[in-house]
């Protein structure tokens, strides 16, 4: 998988869920830990609707079972509170 920014990786394109934003690479707010694998969380760079990757690497809703599971994990709360965080820099950064 090639990559652009160091920690940014390429991926499939895949329109988001929620607002059908076109999306292309993936990136770690925490640094990289490599590129995303199936089941990965990800959130939308328009709108921060939460997606997780599928087997090729494009978006899809999440599960029941991982719903209750990211919401009952404080771990993961923080994790995505991490990732909007980012998002919210990025745009405005972009602006």
């Amino acid at each position: 998988m090639k990559q652009h920014e160091p920690g940014t990786y390429k991926t499939p394109e895949s329109k988001c869920l929620n607002c059908g934003k076109v999306m292309d690479r993936a990136s770690n707010p925490d640094g990289d830990h490599g590129p995303p694998e199936e089941g990965c969380l990800t959130l939308c760079i328009r709108c921060g609707a939460v997606m997780a990757f599928d087997r090729n690497l494009g978006l899809r809703g999440l599960t029941d079972q991982e719903i209750d599971e990211i919401t009952s994990d404080p771990d993961y709360m923080l994790h995505l509170g991490k990732m909007a965080r980012a998002i919210q820099f990025i745009r405005h950064a972009a602006n």
